[in-house]
């Protein structure tokens, strides 16, 4: 949901508080008593750490064993479905956890909106629907993640403002913004996931990606309500 820059401001904080990190390495032995209980846990590198309870975490993953030798096409986050929500098999439509591919209740909402309407012969898609929208606050300092946090490669470009206390990032390519991460200040959230998720080409707006408002974009119906008319 973030990346190192954003990260680290969350590490230095709860570091703070007396949360130490180790980062980069597993666990190699968990030690115990005579009596059975945790006395501490030994690590890849050798470190021990003193400790008399362990919370193991290993993320969300979809249960799809019930799906195995059914022809349903998997894949390593879960089961495979396009923007209607299909399967390789016709008339299996999936959606949710199952997918592997939806880490925030919105975002299982909308798969499972789309598939019901395909299911029920209304032609819908996710075209809209642009990764993740992660907002958070620990400590606080709040964060929000949009889209894609990091390049997925070369042909992405990347603009940032940073001054320590607020942290700006917008990845962008060919005048459509894929991803960006807001920190200090979420203010301009409203404005860049419209422009995400619509898919809004920027590329002809004269000014700095951090300036951009609805202006440039949205009109105005005589009940107020925003439209956006591409040119």
């Amino acid at each position: 949901q973030l990346d190192r820059r954003s990260a680290k401001t969350y590490e230095e904080a709860m570091e703070k508080e007396g949360i130490q990190f180790y980062l980069g390495r597993g666990v190699k032995e968990v030690r115990m008593g005579d009596g059975g209980e945790v006395t501490s846990l030994l690590l890849t590198d050798g470190t021990e750490i003193p400790c008399d309870m362990v919370v193991v975490t290993a993320g969300v993953r979809p249960n799809v064993e019930f799906l195995k030798d059914t022809g349903v096409e998997m894949d390593r986050f879960g089961l495979v479905i396009d923007h209607h929500g299909k399967t390789s098999v016709p008339d299996i439509y999936g959606a949710g956890d199952v997918t592997g591919r939806s880490p925030i209740w919105p975002a299982a909402v909308k798969q499972g909106m789309t598939a019901a309407d395909n299911m029920a012969g209304v032609q819908t898609s996710m075209e809209d629907f642009f990764a993740s929208k992660s907002t958070m606050n620990f400590l606080g300092i709040p964060t929000m993640s949009l889209g894609v946090p990091e390049i997925p490669d070369e042909t992405y470009t990347v603009v940032m403002e940073d001054n320590g206390e607020q942290y700006r990032k917008i990845i962008h390519k060919n005048g459509k913004i894929y991803g960006a991460i807001l920190q200090g200040d979420l203010s301009y959230g409203g404005v860049l996931t419209q422009l995400i998720a619509k898919r809004i080409d920027v590329s002809r707006v004269k000014k700095p990606l951090f300036e951009i408002d609805y202006s440039d974009f949205f009109h105005t119906k005589e009940n107020f309500e925003f439209y956006y008319e591409e040119t």
